[in-house]
């Protein structure tokens, strides 16, 4: 018997197209023909959008498959060749001499000539099985709201649920909340920046390949297709009433320095257009923000003049109370932290007018597990109780890559976020939709709906008020008297 090989070439990378083609490709590259009809049936489930058809599919594919090719296997037939790996059947002609009858199934008894290309025999049962198992894919691929988990919960379709990811990057920037390079850049470099090479891979040169605190770089930026990233202007704690405003300037201006030195691939935004458009000019949006709110020296003013130099956040504290606003560790007095430590019981009067924002998850293990070790799964229950208590609008990505030591495994540094939002997707509750908001959808709304507060307000002017001098509780030993 002669079989004509039936070469394709497949260029779609959709997860419809991943599993059609590799239906169509198997059975070209073994020499097998699929006839037109077939093939063009395959190629349009791409278009389908039937749910109740998914729904049955799922739920009953293991078994269809099985079955697949049973009828051929009890025919006992024996032109009977091959079963396929997928559990369907080929049936193939014998071949016969130049003008004899075959010697196959055919009821009329036409003559088969010699070289006629064997046909893949799939019964109507048994197509229907593989359109249910496309089709599934195929809703995934035009993104017809379906949980994700219903065709991409399984491990064994991890390619599939990667591409699923690709193409919701393709159309939302993701976006990261928080990243301490800059501040790694002043231990190791002291901001000079001539020596730091951000473009290659920081894994491999020192001091960075040496340090557990390095995570980042645009390499590892790009594989894990981060569209905007804030860069933390962050200074310890310790500077509080000392000189963290001159310090979190600096930090603001390493920052600034270091977009401009690449401007290829990065670009200063700060606003939600601006993150768009350097997302789609193919550059990591880069914009600003504050941690931590003992950088403002407990002045409004110089909130202000930290905006008009790009920042566009600024946290309330970190692991220290300000005048004005308790630290989250005042939430479990213990031994090294009494009760006296909570000051005001979350925030006081002045604090109540700088407060809003989005909850954007960490990444840093003690916060995930309360332990040195976490892994992927901890940051998606985390992200699932978030979305339980405030709702799918309100979660956001915030890791801290560059400003923890501890990572969990499988979120190892910043190229890893595809991998997260793939293990998401097999979540029923997560559709294509609501990983949009997670990745980034939702920064980009709050940041929109901050803008048209700022833009009401513009007529009223900014508040002028100052934080009380009960507030301050004497510590003004670094403040100008009379000022």
């Amino acid at each position: 018997m002669e079989v004509v090989r039936e070469p394709e070439k497949f260029e779609n990378t959709t997860a419809t197209t991943i599993i059609c083609n590799n239906y169509l490709h198997y059975h070209a590259a073994n020499q097998y023909t699929v006839n037109a009809d077939r093939k063009s049936a395959c190629r349009s489930l791409q278009k389908t959008d039937d749910l109740d058809l998914i729904e049955r599919a799922v739920s009953t594919a293991d078994d269809t498959i099985t079955a697949i090719g049973e009828p051929y296997r009890q025919a006992g037939s024996p032109d009977l060749a091959q079963k396929l790996p997928n559990g369907a059947a080929a049936i193939f002609q014998s071949p016969s001499p130049s003008g004899e009858k075959g010697t196959g199934t055919d009821s009329d008894g036409s003559d088969r000539r010699r070289g006629e290309r064997a046909v893949l025999e799939l019964d109507c049962k048994q197509w229907l099985a593989v359109c249910g198992l496309l089709i599934v894919a195929a809703a995934l691929g035009v993104g017809v709201g379906v949980p994700l988990a219903l065709e991409l919960r399984s491990s064994r379709l991890l390619e599939a649920r990667l591409q699923v990811v690709k193409r919701i990057l393709q159309e939302v920037p993701l976006v990261d909340g928080h990243n301490d390079l800059p501040w790694n850049i002043r231990k190791f470099l002291h901001n000079q920046l001539h020596d730091f090479h951000f473009s290659e891979d920081l894994r491999q040169q020192e001091p960075w390949s040496q340090s557990v605190w390095s995570h980042t770089d645009l390499h590892r930026l790009k594989q894990g297709m981060v569209g905007a990233q804030f860069w933390s202007a962050y200074v310890p704690c310790g500077s509080q009433y000392l000189d963290s405003v001159q310090l979190t300037l600096e930090q603001i201006d390493v920052i600034r320095r270091l977009v401009d030195k690449y401007p290829n691939q990065m670009q200063l935004v700060t606003t939600a257009k601006g993150i768009e458009e350097a997302y789609h000019s193919g550059r990591v949006a880069s914009l600003i923000g504050v941690e931590g709110g003992h950088s403002l020296g407990s002045s409004l003013a110089v909130l202000r003049m930290f905006y008009q130099l790009g920042a566009r956040y600024m946290t309330l504290t970190h692991t220290c109370n300000t005048p004005w606003a308790d630290s989250s560790l005042a939430d479990d007095p213990s031994d090294t932290l009494p009760m006296d430590f909570i000051e005001h019981g979350g925030l006081s009067g002045f604090g109540n007018a700088v407060n809003g924002g989005i909850v954007m998850v960490s990444f840093f293990n003690n916060f995930l597990s309360c332990t040195d070790t976490a892994t992927l799964h901890d940051v998606i229950a985390h992200i699932n109780h978030i979305r339980a208590i405030a709702g799918v609008n309100h979660v956001g990505l915030g890791a801290g890559y560059d400003g923890i030591n501890l990572t969990p495994t499988g979120l190892e540094d910043v190229s890893r976020y595809p991998m997260l939002l793939a293990e998401l997707a097999r979540d029923r509750q997560w559709s294509s939709s609501d990983i949009k908001k997670l990745a980034g959808s939702n920064l980009v709304r709050v940041f929109r709906e901050v803008e048209k507060v700022r833009d009401d307000w513009s007529q009223v002017g900014p508040t002028e008020d100052w934080i009380s001098m009960e507030d301050l509780d004497g510590k003004t030993y670094c403040r100008y008297p009379g000022t």
